[in-house]
């Protein structure tokens, strides 16, 4: 059978295989030929054998060419190439019992005037939902946008949103907040969430009860890990880091940790170093906590960046790169001790201004391709529809709203491809880009990242170039740590 996590769409001139995300993996887009399609549709419960000759007697190829390519993509260890396709790793999986399959008609497969490159989607694959802009805790290092004021999305709404982007054939449904513990109605989501066939990353920085424990246990696959936050388990780091009451938060934390174990749910730790835990002592007082561990699966560290919404400097609160390079060689060395958990680093985050314009140019072209509105929507708490979700309420970037139109209506909306095509002529004088040849090659498809752009220049500056862009001015802002 095809890999349940993968899902074949024909966007009229083309067809995409979209991949669900994983708990340790994100979405990917491929494109194939609708042939290639074609052929592997068949494979739908049935032997290689069945499916060949089926195949070959509906779209009138010699069976043993079918066959070869079947035979290739069986659990295949790497992605394969065809005619201007890409077929992923493990392509066709053995079916197991109790596997929903999908069936595909060959007219499905049916395509206009192809073309065979990626494009912009007719409808979004992976959609992020922000639930609410609550936490409990206030950290030092805060991204998120908490001014605003805005009035929530009701519950009914957020779960027929979530029904239309299902009959629209959108793969991943991501929850984030805020805290989405602390969105009222977050049981009610998750109900809505399985009913429709997606299984959300759950993230959280709070502590959570032994009932809110056991409805997880219930609502979640038994390999979908939980992310836990936790940046120190020492009080006074702690109380600066979060402006917090420490002690209780360490002990109803420590208390979360041990009903995850209790009830064998799998989880993931991320922790923010900063100017204040940027230090092994800090690190080694979760390491101890959590030597006994038996369903933590990663522990990821990241660097503190830099933030567009806080009130004071990113030199106040980033971490040292010396102690950054320290705590690379800490985790490298601890990983070779804790051989079942998935140990990440933090790395230093360098100054653009100190790169050469070569190297530069490297990065650039070899950018990975934004998927904001491109095969992505983001939804803020009160329905609005951005881009990206350290964007939030930039005038510019939102392109509808889910409490007055569809996601169909906001997402193929004069605002979305007029802002997926920009057109030079929309640019400042002021910016670099007004004038650069290589203006509409640069957004043609994998386009900039708007969050950087802002972070560097200003949210008067969104059509600036990006920072990596041999064309982009020198960055006035402290934004790195070198």
């Amino acid at each position: 059978m095809i890999n349940p996590r993968y899902q074949l769409r024909n966007e009229g001139n083309k067809i995409v295989l979209l991949m669900k995300p994983s708990p340790y993996s994100s979405s990917s887009i491929c494109i194939l030929h609708p042939i290639y399609a074609q052929i592997v549709s068949f494979v739908d419960g049935c032997t290689i054998e069945e499916a060949a000759n089926k195949a070959a007697s509906a779209i009138k190829m010699p069976i043993e060419k079918i066959t070869r390519i079947l035979n290739s993509l069986i659990e295949n260890k790497y992605p394969i190439l065809g005619y201007h396709s890409i077929f992923p790793e493990n392509m066709l999986v053995k079916y197991k019992r109790g596997t929903i399959i999908r069936k595909y008609s060959l007219d499905y497969f049916k395509c206009n005037n192809l073309n065979l490159t990626l494009s912009r989607l007719k409808y979004p694959a992976d959609i992020i939902c922000n639930l609410t802009m609550k936490c409990k805790t206030s950290c030092i290092y805060c991204y998120a946008n908490r001014q605003h004021h805005f009035i929530p999305m009701p519950i009914k709404k957020i779960c027929s949103i979530i029904e239309e982007a299902k009959e629209h054939g959108v793969v991943s449904f991501k929850l984030i907040g805020g805290d989405i513990f602390l969105y009222p109605y977050w049981k009610n989501v998750l109900i809505k969430l399985k009913e429709c066939g997606y299984l959300p990353c759950l993230s959280t920085k709070i502590p959570i009860k032994e009932d809110d424990i056991k409805f997880i246990k219930n609502i979640l696959p038994s390999d979908n890990p939980l992310q836990i936050s936790l940046d120190s388990l020492i009080p006074d780091h702690l109380k600066q880091i979060l402006k917090i009451s420490p002690n209780r938060y360490i002990h109803e934390m420590k208390n979360t940790f041990e009903l995850l174990e209790k009830y064998k749910i799998p989880y993931i730790i991320n922790s923010v170093i900063c100017s204040i835990n940027d230090n092994i002592e800090d690190m080694i007082s979760i390491e101890k906590f959590v030597s006994k561990s038996n369903f933590l699966k990663i522990w990821q560290i990241n660097a503190a960046k830099c933030s567009m919404y806080l009130p004071y400097k990113y030199r106040e609160y980033r971490p040292s790169s010396e102690n950054v390079l320290k705590l690379q060689i800490y985790f490298e060395n601890l990983q070779k001790t804790y051989k079942n958990i998935k140990i990440i680093p933090p790395r230093v985050l360098k100054s653009h201004n100190s790169i050469s314009q070569e190297k530069k140019e490297t990065i650039f072209q070899a950018r990975v391709a934004c998927s904001g509105n491109a095969s992505s929507m983001y939804i803020l708490p009160d329905g609005k529809v951005t881009i990206c979700e350290e964007l939030y309420w930039h005038p510019h970037f939102i392109l509808g709203d889910l409490m007055k139109n569809s996601i169909n209506e906001v997402w193929n909306s004069e605002k979305a491809i007029n802002l997926f095509h920009i057109k030079q002529k929309e640019i400042s004088k002021s910016s670099p880009y007004s004038f650069c040849k290589e203006f509409n090659a640069c957004h043609a498809y994998k386009h900039v990242c708007w969050r950087d752009i802002i972070l560097a220049y200003g949210k008067d500056h969104w059509d600036f170039p990006d920072p990596f862009c041999p064309k982009a001015p020198k960055i006035e802002k402290e934004i790195s740590m070198v």
